[in-house]
């Protein structure tokens, strides 16, 4: 949030301070990846949701037209309600991001940056990260 609010405005994408910010998004990109990946491995991937959706447009339509083959219907409303959350949070964030970048740029991060430090906080007290899901 800092390098960005410090690279705006943004009018030269090979600025440094706009490389820098880049940079710093990949990175928080690749943490949040690995979280996934080593921590959070019993609910649906947030870092890959283009594969989210689909499987949960495919479900949806398995479990709409399979009439005749209930074992196929439950098995797509099995996962279909897995990924249902995911989704819809993930597109509630988008709106919301985008939103909030219109509204006030890179200081629109200020918000979920205290969201996620009452979080580890919390998890931090509890001991266990679970708590905070």
């Amino acid at each position: 949030m800092t390098a960005g609010v410090l690279a705006t405005p943004v009018t030269d994408a090979d600025a440094p301070m706009t490389i820098v910010c880049g940079m710093l998004g990949a990175a928080a990109t690749g943490v949040q990846n690995a979280h996934g990946r080593l921590t959070a491995r019993s609910v649906a991937v947030n870092t890959v949701m283009t594969g989210n959706v689909t499987r949960a447009v495919i479900d949806a339509f398995d479990f709409l037209f399979s009439c005749r083959d209930q074992k196929a219907r439950h098995a797509a409303r099995s996962r279909a309600l897995c990924t249902l959350l995911p989704v819809a949070g993930f597109a509630i964030g988008a709106g919301a991001g985008a939103a909030g970048f219109l509204l006030a740029s890179f200081w629109a991060l200020l918000l979920p940056l205290a969201a996620l430090c009452v979080l580890a906080l919390r998890s931090r007290m509890t001991g266990s990260p679970q708590a905070c899901i």
